[in-house]
């Protein structure tokens, strides 16, 4: 599980919830490195509540889910105590619709030799203005 909102002052952030990006990607790279060999499938649960963070939206969905992918992720799932999921669902046809960005797919696992990316996370493409 890696909630944003739950690294209590870690790295220097006051804010940690908002900042989705660094804190799924370092976690990302420390858990392929302490599983290097062993064959397991990293597919990380998600931040899908407002919790400490004044961003959450669809837009912070799109950041969690492409930082995964791009630090080795392969699929992902999504927590929210209130069983509400209606920012996962308004992102959920853009990472359909950019699956390059969003999604470990057969075809990109064999173009890419099925490890993680450079290490950079990859151009998050917005929500449309209407889903906001």
């Amino acid at each position: 599980m890696i909630y944003p909102s739950h690294f209590f002052g870690m790295d220097g952030y006051a804010h940690p919830g908002d900042e989705p990006e660094h804190f799924i990607s370092t976690s990302m790279d420390q858990y392929q490195k302490v599983t290097v060999g062993t064959g397991v499938t990293l597919r990380p649960w998600l931040q899908a509540f407002a919790w400490k963070t004044k961003t959450y939206s669809p837009q912070y969905i799109l950041t969690q889910v492409s930082a995964s992918k791009a630090h080795g992720g392969t699929g992902f799932l999504f927590w929210n105590a209130g069983n509400d999921y209606s920012k996962p669902f308004v992102a959920m046809p853009v990472i359909m619709a950019n699956p390059k960005i969003y999604l470990r797919t057969q075809q990109a696992a064999a173009t890419s030799g099925g490890g993680s990316s450079s290490g950079s996370a990859a151009k998050v493409e917005p929500v449309p203005e209407a889903h906001r």
